[in-house]
């Protein structure tokens, strides 16, 4: 009976039923999540479970803090952005001297624990980070991928520019 109960509770379509008649708000969903609702997609229960979770949690009057995590950057971080979903951050960076500056690509869900996944150099610091999942096209046809668009400033000879 226990295993017949724990197959029924983990069926995707029930979780797909609770989805829709939930009425709490739930995380930004990735893209790639609305097109790959199958049968076998365990995501749906996760995404209700935690839902619900947070929202119990978020009205207690002294909510509960259950997890925090230090990251080391190795750089100073100057402003970060958490793509929809929860799995990548985005973050720009400046190295302790303040000589160069990056933006930093983490991946937040790794087995291993937050793994730094990509560092690109920029001219100077980038304000106003924005990063989006869009599709573009590489020449070869359209791929998926993580956009990331920032402000920078230029500088005349002595100085910022006016």
């Amino acid at each position: 009976m226990n295993k017949a109960f724990f197959l029924l509770t983990h069926e995707p379509v029930i979780w797909k039923r609770f989805l829709r008649h939930i009425n709490i708000p739930l995380p930004p969903l990735r893209p790639t999540f609305r097109y790959t609702l199958e049968a076998t997609d365990y995501e749906v229960e996760q995404l209700v479970t935690r839902a619900i979770s947070l929202e119990d949690n978020w009205r207690k009057h002294q909510p509960d803090v259950t997890n925090s995590q230090i990251m080391l950057a190795h750089y100073k971080v100057l402003e970060l952005k958490l793509l929809p979903g929860g799995k990548y951050l985005i973050a720009s960076v400046k190295d302790f001297c303040s000589y160069r500056f990056f933006i930093m690509v983490f991946c937040l869900d790794h087995p291993k624990g937050y793994q730094a996944l990509a560092r690109a150099p920029t001219k100077s610091r980038a304000y106003n980070l924005q990063a989006k999942y869009m599709t573009h096209d590489s020449g070869s046809g359209p791929e998926q991928g993580i956009m990331i668009a920032y402000v920078r400033r230029t500088f005349q000879e002595y100085g910022p520019a006016k």
